[in-house]
């Protein structure tokens, strides 16, 4: 696995296909696709939400 894709990865990881779609400036299709290609695991929505939270606290 190559940076980029490691990069891919964690924000996979760390925020769910979605919010790691609008991060990287692709579409949530692409990543599911890699998601399946690498066995990346998701968190759970409450997982995400709390981290979408804390972002957007950190933001203000």
């Amino acid at each position: 696995m190559n940076k980029e894709e490691l990069q891919t990865k964690i924000f996979i990881e760390k925020y769910g296909t979605t919010l790691a779609a609008i991060a990287l400036n692709t579409t949530k299709q692409k990543l599911n696709h890699f998601r399946v290609k690498y066995s990346i695991r998701t968190p759970s929505n409450d997982a995400i939400n709390e981290r979408l939270g804390l972002l957007i606290k950190a933001a203000k």
